[in-house]
């Protein structure tokens, strides 16, 4: 018999424990999400791994990709949704939709944590508006999938 791709989805404490089940296999980076403002992420996790099953799952929208490079692009400062929509070259309302498409895309993979969000966003006061932004050591390997 041989295993030829195990997985391994839990905490660092929970890994230990298995730890030598895993010394064939290359280890994927995981890193503990940071909770954003209002990004929804307390405690919870999300991977490299986890992100490449989002945008390879199936055929990743035009608009999707777009928003993921712009996002990437755009450092820890991130775009305002303005500069987003722009950056875009699209209407409010059509960013509306390319948003919570890919909203449903992140939740219906298998696998996603509920409560984490492939993105960051908070409200900034300044400009009045929400600001969107991809951290390290995702925002280089979004660069590597799309």
């Amino acid at each position: 018999m041989k295993i030829s791709k195990l997985t391994f989805q839990g905490t660092a404490a929970e890994f230990e424990a298995v730890r030598s089940q895993f010394a064939d296999s290359p280890v994927i980076e995981t890193v503990e999400a940071t909770t954003a403002d209002e990004g929804g992420r307390q405690g919870e996790q999300r991977t490299i791994e986890l992100m490449r099953r989002v945008i390879q799952r199936t055929g990743l929208a035009p608009n999707h990709s777009r928003m993921l490079k712009a996002m990437a692009g755009a450092g820890d400062g991130g775009l305002t949704k303005t500069e987003l929509v722009g950056a875009m070259a699209m209407t409010e309302d059509q960013f509306k939709g390319v948003i919570g498409s890919f909203g449903r895309r992140t939740s219906n993979t298998p696998g996603w944590p509920k409560e984490v969000q492939f993105y960051n966003w908070k409200w900034d006061k300044e400009v009045d508006e929400w600001r969107y932004w991809i951290d390290e050591p995702f925002r280089s390997a979004i660069a590597k999938l799309i």
